[in-house]
């Protein structure tokens, strides 16, 4: 096992962003009702997703919040009252350290990555781990 933390090491020093990037991601509309996102937390394996407004990211929407504004705003309120308007972008070709730093630092699970204005996938850390461990089996 110390050899198999020590490859994750490694693997994890010499990654770019866009070798752990989410390139298949569900996104919702800002304008639905919460129920919207409760049907789509059901229906996928997802916990975060990205929050969208004319085909653009407004926002990022966990778990968390979903379960949270049922309580606190209830089913039929907006997605957009419920959604962190905190949104990070990342580059492609940044180190996944950094990112990974840069979304712990801000309390971020998701993130959106762009190359050229253009949203070409999402990193996520609940996903990166899985990243890690199979890119160190693969080395073992």
């Amino acid at each position: 096992t110390q050899s198999r933390s020590s490859a994750a090491s490694d693997v994890y020093k010499r990654q770019k962003l866009k070798d752990a990037l989410i390139r298949k991601y569900h996104v919702i509309e800002s304008h639905l009702p919460l129920s919207a996102a409760v049907d789509l937390l059901l229906n996928v394996q997802d916990q975060h997703f990205l929050v969208m407004e004319n085909q653009k990211v407004v926002g990022t929407l966990s778990k968390t919040a979903i379960i949270s504004g049922l309580t606190t705003v209830g089913e039929n309120s907006p997605i957009s009252n419920v959604m962190n308007k905190n949104i990070l972008w990342l580059a492609p070709d940044m180190d996944i350290s950094k990112a990974n730093e840069l979304m712990q630092k801000n309390h971020i699970s998701i993130a959106p990555v762009q190359e050229n204005n253009q949203l070409i996938g999402v990193f996520e850390l609940d996903n990166f781990s899985e990243f890690l461990l199979i890119k160190a089996a693969r080395k073992s």
